[in-house]
């Protein structure tokens, strides 16, 4: 018998995320986020006490943070 197929748990269907979501779906630490909104200005919304971001706030975390690619140095010749 097949099994269902089982919706994402951090995908909710309207756009907006808490941190614990939010930090799985970029797949990063609780505290990253916390830090990067309380510390860096990283984009979000408060609802109350409540910290939401939404999906556009996490693509411009993304945008703005992520870590730039190393381009590997060729090797040194022995004069």
């Amino acid at each position: 018998m097949a099994t269902a197929i089982q919706p994402d748990p951090v995908v909710d269907d309207t756009g907006y995320y808490n941190v614990k979501e939010a930090a799985r779906r970029i797949r990063v630490g609780e505290r990253a986020i916390r830090d990067g909104i309380n510390h860096e200005g990283w984009p979000h919304s408060r609802i109350g006490r409540r910290i939401v971001i939404s999906e556009a706030d996490l693509a411009e975390i993304y945008r703005l943070h992520r870590a730039p690619v190393a381009v590997p140095r060729g090797r040194r010749r022995a004069a």
